[in-house]
């Protein structure tokens, strides 16, 4: 971004009563704003077809996976422009969506999967899923500082010693 934009950026923010630490911080490209909206949508979608597969109505299936959608977005503690930014399709989102359940025509269907066909079609949920989550979660590590992303790699460590620990600990009992 070339100074004159920065300058105007910070004006505006100061127009709009952001804070002062906001300016300094990274800002979302249309790139990275596709990347992330993509994202969701892969990821609604590989939800929504899992729990399709999974049993009961369509309808159902889109409510279950706007669910799993608010907590993967409530779980996204760190503030920056990716999180603010999800937050915002995700509400857009959910709006639609709930809107589409309520008045399509295809919300009470059940999937009927050919019961050979039942893996298959599971693997496709299982991709976007995958798809979504690993472009929402390398896009919105971009925007994380350097600190929240040390901290968060020493809570993970914590987590495996802590599991290591529990392993040793049952294979010592069951050694006994």
């Amino acid at each position: 971004m070339n100074t004159n934009n920065q300058i105007l950026n910070q004006k505006l923010g100061m127009l709009f009563a952001e804070p002062p630490e906001k300016s300094k911080e990274k800002q979302l490209s249309l790139e990275d704003k596709k990347v992330i909206e993509k994202g969701l949508g892969d990821l609604f979608f590989g939800l929504a077809w899992t729990n399709w597969m999974n049993g009961g109505s369509l309808g159902a299936a889109w409510q279950k996976a706007l669910n799993q959608i608010d907590a993967f977005v409530s779980s996204k503690k760190h503030e920056s422009s990716a999180t603010r930014y999800l937050r915002e399709v995700a509400s857009v989102a959910k709006t639609r969506m709930s809107r589409v359940i309520m008045t399509n025509s295809n919300s009470n269907k059940e999937i009927e999967c050919p019961p050979e066909q039942k893996l298959e079609w599971l693997a496709l949920g299982t991709k976007w899923t995958n798809q979504g989550l690993n472009g929402l979660n390398a896009k919105i590590k971009e925007f994380e500082p350097k600190e929240f992303q040390e901290n968060q790699q020493r809570f993970q460590n914590s987590q495996q010693n802590i599991m290591a620990l529990w392993l040793w600990q049952n294979q010592q009992l069951r050694a006994a």
